[in-house]
């Protein structure tokens, strides 16, 4: 067994003895605009995760995606969808075969415009978490925490 075969395979055993990612979101909102990080328990073993977001686009209109902390300089990320009908889908993913370092922490943020004055919620409706051989990696959503 190789040595980048024997990492993925400790960060799996490492993973499954925790359990499943806990994947939540943080939002922080202005009068202007509306900000949504993506958060992971753990990293360990991920190379990949797709994420849907949705919000009301009366209230809401989707003004952009960036990185966030746990994604390395050789990570890319994506928008597949963007303000589809109050929708955004996004990808995030390593090199081919190479895998995420452990930790907890932002792997996506996304920023909304308000249109008003009204409350405007973004929800977290799909997560997708893959390891580098595309196997699908247990998750579950947490609770969304808010902040002004």
């Amino acid at each position: 067994m190789g040595l980048m075969s024997q990492q993925l395979a400790l960060g799996r055993a490492a993973s499954a003895a925790a359990g499943p990612i806990v994947v939540g979101t943080t939002t922080t909102s202005t009068s202007a605009q509306t900000t949504v990080a993506v958060e992971l328990s753990d990293c360990a073993g991920l190379a990949g995760a797709q994420v849907e977001l949705r919000y009301d686009p009366r209230k809401l209109s989707y003004a952009g995606m960036f990185k966030g902390a746990l994604l390395t300089s050789k990570s890319s990320w994506a928008a597949l969808d963007n303000d589809l009908g109050g929708t955004v889908k996004a990808i995030a993913y390593t090199a081919s075969g190479e895998v995420l370092p452990g930790g907890k922490g932002t792997i996506l943020t996304f920023t909304f415009n308000r249109a008003g004055k009204a409350a405007a919620k973004v929800e977290l409706t799909s997560v997708k978490l893959a390891d580098a051989e595309g196997s699908e990696i247990a998750c579950q959503v947490g609770r969304t925490k808010g902040g002004k």
